[in-house]
């Protein structure tokens, strides 16, 4: 269940670019009509956001409430019931509500075009977007786990926790930088690298809470030597790549633009609305 090949690049281009085709076959043809109305209709919108929602807070309880040791864990994580990663439960509501929202953006453009409707065309874009880059594209992401050495730089890393290769760079810990408050307690702890990238040297700082971005991939500071001041002699990073974090961002800018056109009021004048006594 961890590894559905149908859902990585270009497979999961081609399904999103199928539902697109069918929703259009079904829009246009008389004997559909029904299936369509059905399917763009705001009660089903509602019921798949509704769905969508539900899922997440089902996956969230389980994951509270449900101790990780009973034997019933392993069934919920397997079929993703407790997991919000590459869970094939949460990817199937998902892509009811990628299927519904669709039709119901492309029952839109039917619309006389206004104000109201620009701004829901949109806003729908974006969540589709997001939609998109968030859930389909997890399986194309990298995911990688690499220990960083003061000694000498490393460029081996754990690819999905099991083959060992080799990454574009190499990393070499410095040292370790720590904050206090003003009581004296550790505040934060910033680890400070190098790294050799095509002959250039690039000198990096990240913190537990706070990854850099580098080229490409995202790196996370999972842990650090605490016994040896402000010398480590190791630390552990979490290096994630994701081709479609750029298409994340472009439904997330597009989210605020409808959001945006949101506060430009509506001018258009109601039948009526001025008498002429």
């Amino acid at each position: 269940m961890e590894n559905i090949s149908i859902l990585f690049f270009p497979y999961n281009l081609i399904v999103i670019l199928s539902i697109f085709f069918a929703l259009f076959l079904i829009k246009n043809f008389s004997f559909t009509q029904k299936i369509w109305h059905q399917l763009a209709s705001e009660k089903y919108l509602l019921l798949a956001v509704s769905l969508f929602f539900l899922s997440i807070l089902l996956i969230q309880l389980i994951r509270t409430f449900i101790p990780n040791s009973t034997d019933i864990s392993s069934f919920l994580y397997r079929f993703g019931f407790s997991r919000f990663n590459a869970s094939p439960f949460l990817l199937l509501i998902s892509l009811f509500l990628f299927i519904i929202l669709t039709a119901n953006h492309l029952s839109l453009w039917r619309e006389p075009f206004s104000l109201q409707t620009i701004r829901l065309l949109i806003f729908q874009i974006g969540i589709l977007l997001i939609i998109s880059a968030q859930f389909l594209g997890f399986f194309d992401q990298e995911r990688y786990k690499m220990t960083v050495y003061s000694e000498y730089p490393s460029s081996v890393a754990i690819k999905d926790e099991k083959l060992f290769v080799s990454m574009p760079f190499e990393i070499q810990l410095i040292n370790s930088i720590p904050s206090y408050y003003p009581s004296g307690n550790l505040k934060n702890v910033e680890i400070n690298y190098d790294i050799r990238y095509k002959n250039r040297l690039y000198n990096i700082k990240n913190s537990v809470n706070q990854p850099y971005n580098f080229r490409g991939y995202d790196l996370y500071l999972l842990a650090y030597d605490q016994n040896n001041g402000s010398n480590p002699l190791f630390c552990r990073l979490f290096i994630v790549k994701d081709p479609w974090k750029f298409i994340f961002k472009i439904g997330f800018i597009t989210i605020l633009i409808s959001s945006l056109l949101m506060l430009i009021p509506n001018k258009e004048r109601k039948k009526g609305a001025f008498s002429n006594d």
